[in-house]
C-alpha cells in the first residue's frame, strides 16, 4: 500500500511537525537507551530529523534511516551528509531487504498508515531484522482528528467516517501492545502520552491539519465522498479548533518491546 500523505511537500511537513512541542520526539524516545557500538534502524524515517537526533545523541552508534520515498532519502542524505554515523536508504517496509540485523528498531508514526494485514507483515519483518534480544521501539498516535469538541453535525458525520478507516487507522495506538505480543515480542513497557492543544498550539495544529488534508487529498475525497465535502470539512474543523473553549487531544502510545533470545516459533509456543 502507498503512503496516503505522499506529496512533494511531505518532507517539509514532517520536518516542521517534528519541531513542534506537541510532537516532541525527545520525550517519546526518552526510554530508548541507545548505546555505543549499536546499530539502529529508523523505519520510515521521513525527513530524517529523528534519525539525526539519535545519531548526535549517541555518536558511537550507527543509525540507518529507511524510507519509501526516494526523494525524501535524497534530501535527508544531503541535509545530514556531515553526520558520519548516519545514512538513509530507500526501502519498502512490506518487503525490506536491508542486508543486516540491528540492535534496535525505531518506528514512529508509520504503522497507523497500513491495514492490519500489512502491519503484521511489517512487524514480522522487524522481528527478522532484529538481533536476538534486540529492542523494538514504537510510537504511534491514537485519536488523530477524532477527539475534537464541539462538533457540528457535519463534522460529527465526517469524523465518524474517518474513524471507520482501516488505513490510515485513526485509533491505531491502542492496538500496539496486542499486535506486538502476537508477533512474538515480549513487551518491556508501554505508556500513553496525551498531547492537548491550547489556543496557541491550536494555531500550529490547524496548520498541520491543513497540510495533512492537502497532502492526503485523495484519501479524504474518497472517505468523505466529494471535493466539496473535503473543503467543508477542513473549513469547519479549523474554524471549530480556533474557537475559544474548544478542545482537541491526541494520545501517543509509546511501546518498548524485546525480541527474545530464542526462535520466534519457540517464543510464541511458550505464551
Amino acid at each position: 500500500m502507498s503512503y496516503v500523505l505522499e506529496s512533494k511537500n511531505e518532507f517539509d511537513r514532517l520536518d516542521q511537525q517534528s519541531k513542534l512541542p506537541s510532537y516532541d520526539y525527545t520525550e517519546e524516545l526518552a526510554h530508548l537507551d541507545l548505546r555505543p557500538g549499536e546499530e539502529l534502524l529508523d523505519a520510515g524515517s521521513g525527513s530524517g530529523i529523528v534519525a539525526h537526533y539519535l545519531a548526535t545523541l549517541q555518536p558511537g552508534a550507527r543509525i540507518l534511516g529507511a524510507e519509501l520515498s526516494q526523494e525524501r532519502v535524497q534530501r535527508a542524505n544531503e541535509k545530514y551528509k556531515d553526520q558520519k554515523n548516519l545514512g538513509f536508504t530507500q526501502a519498502d517496509l512490506l518487503h525490506p531487504d536491508l542486508g543486516r540485523k540491528f540492535d534496535k528498531i525505531v518506528c514512529r508514526y508509520v504503522l497507523s498508515h497500513f491495514n492490519s494485514k500489512d502491519v503484521t507483515t511489517i512487524l514480522d519483518g522487524f522481528y527478522q531484522h532484529l538481533k536476538p534480544n534486540g529492542i523494538l521501539y514504537l510510537v504511534d498516535v491514537d485519536g488523530l482528528f477524532l477527539n475534537l469538541y464541539p462538533q457540528t453535525p457535519f463534522l460529527a458525520k465526517c469524523l465518524h467516517k474517518l474513524g471507520q478507516s482501516e488505513a490510515p487507522n485513526m485509533n491505531f495506538g491502542r492496538t500496539l501492545p496486542f499486535l506486538v505480543h502476537q508477533s512474538g515480542f515480549s513487551t518491556l513497557q508501554w505508556e500513553v502520552l496525551t498531547k492537548t492543544f491550547d489556543h496557541q498550539s491550536a494555531k500550529t495544529e490547524n496548520q498541520m491539519i491543513t497540510a495533512r488534508i492537502q497532502n492526503a487529498h485523495d484519501f479524504f475525497k474518497k472517505t468523505l465522498g466529494s471535493e466539496k465535502a473535503v473543503d467543508r470539512f477542513l473549513a469547519e474543523y479549523t474554524s471549530t479548533l480556533s474557537k475559544p473553549g474548544s478542545s482537541l487531544f491526541y494520545n501517543f502510545f509509546v511501546l518498548k518491546s524485546k525480541k527474545p533470545g530464542l526462535s520466534k516459533l519457540s517464543a510464541v509456543k511458550t505464551n
